[in-house]
């Protein structure tokens, strides 16, 4: 945790470096620039496609649900409840989902050279990952019924439910829409 920590401070300092020296990248507008923390790595398959590997393996989508956690509910409530009753609503048997990751978000100490967009939210604040094994808009019908059982359980509110398709790696597919 300590070179997390030494990490983050050098990296803050150095772009704000950047940006003063008129170094930075001010071409595009920042949705949403956000760190993170994983929490967990919740599985359909006994043989799943490791955590640490999800983003660069070629799923077919990606579903992004950003929820405020209700009180009482800490990360751990979120984990324990994703591994017992939401496992049916997520992962569950005809699931598109193959894996749910669970991750905070990192709160800034101070503001960044640049707007980035929406902030991370409050200290409440989750991220779930899904990945798909059907394009997003396939299984979106999937992924609405999961955030709905999330706040019927009372674990929390979904702020966002944002898909995205994946980049096609080697390619310039989609480079066009990007500015």
């Amino acid at each position: 945790a300590a070179s997390v920590a030494e990490h983050f401070a050098w990296a803050s300092e150095e772009v704000h470096q950047l940006y003063a020296a008129g170094r930075g990248f001010l071409v595009q507008a920042h949705a949403n620039t956000v760190l993170y923390t994983m929490r967990a790595a919740h599985h359909r398959d006994a043989d799943p496609i490791p955590a640490h590997v999800a983003l660069d393996h070629p799923y077919a989508g990606l579903a992004s649900i950003h929820l405020d956690r209700a009180e009482g509910i800490g990360t751990r409530e979120l984990d324990a409840w994703l591994d017992r009753e939401g496992r049916t609503a997520a992962l569950g048997a005809g699931s598109p989902i193959d894996q749910v990751l669970s991750w905070r978000p990192i709160i800034p100490d101070r503001e960044g050279p640049m707007d980035l967009g929406s902030g991370p939210g409050g200290k409440d604040r989750s991220l779930l990952l899904c990945f798909l094994d059907q394009p997003a808009e396939q299984a979106w019908d999937h992924v609405q019924g999961f955030c709905a059982a999330i706040e019927s359980a009372g674990i929390g509110t979904v702020v966002l439910a944002a898909p995205f398709t994946p980049a096609i790696t080697g390619t310039d597919s989609y480079c066009d829409q990007l500015f």
